[in-house]
C-alpha cells in the first residue's frame, strides 16, 4: 500500500505497477486524510528518500512500532538507528533496499525488536516535553 504520493507520481506509479503485473500485491490509495492512523496495517515503513530534513513520518511510524528501512540521508540517521530500530540504506540505491528488505522478512523478531526500539526512542526523544525542551535550549 502506497499512501501520499501525488497524482503525478501516482499516474506513474500505476502504470509501472501494471507494466509490472504487480495490482494484486501493490494497492495505490492514493491521499488519505489522517493516514497515519492506517500505518499499524503496515508490517514495514519505508522511506527511500534522497533528501530529508527531519521527517515527521518517521516519528508516526515509531508510534505504530513499525520497522523502518529508510536512506541514510539528512535526519533520518537522527531518528533511526541502524540495525537497531531499522535499517539505513544509501539513497538512490534499489539493491540496497531488496537486500533490507529480504533482512527484514527473514526474521520476524528482528522486525517486531525494530518496532518496539524505535518506539521507546520516539517515546523517549521526541516527546513533546522533551522537544519543548530542546527548542528552548536553542533559543537560550
Amino acid at each position: 500500500m502506497i499512501l501520499g504520493e501525488s497524482n503525478k507520481d501516482q499516474d506513474l506509479t500505476v502504470n509501472a505497477t501494471k507494466n509490472k503485473k504487480l495490482t494484486k500485491k501493490i494497492f495505490l490509495v492514493g491521499f488519505k486524510k489522517n493516514a497515519s492512523s492506517l500505518l499499524r496495517a503496515f508490517d514495514i515503513f519505508m522511506l527511500p528518500s534522497v533528501k530529508e530534513g527531519l521527517p515527521y513520518v518517521l516519528l508516526e511510524a515509531g508510534m505504530a512500532k513499525l520497522p523502518v528501512i529508510a536512506s541514510n540521508v539528512g535526519g533520518i540517521p537522527e531518528v533511526i538507528d541502524d540495525m537497531k530500530s531499522g535499517i539505513l540504506v544509501r539513497a538512490k540505491e534499489p539493491i540496497e533496499i531488496y537486500k533490507a528488505i529480504n533482512l527484514m522478512l527473514e526474521d520476524k523478531m528482528r522486525m517486531h525488536r525494530f518496532g518496539l526500539s524505535l518506539n521507546e526512542k520516539v517515546n523517549i526523544e521526541y516527546s513533546l516535553d522533551e522537544m519543548i525542551k530542546k527548542t528552548i535550549a536553542v533559543y537560550e
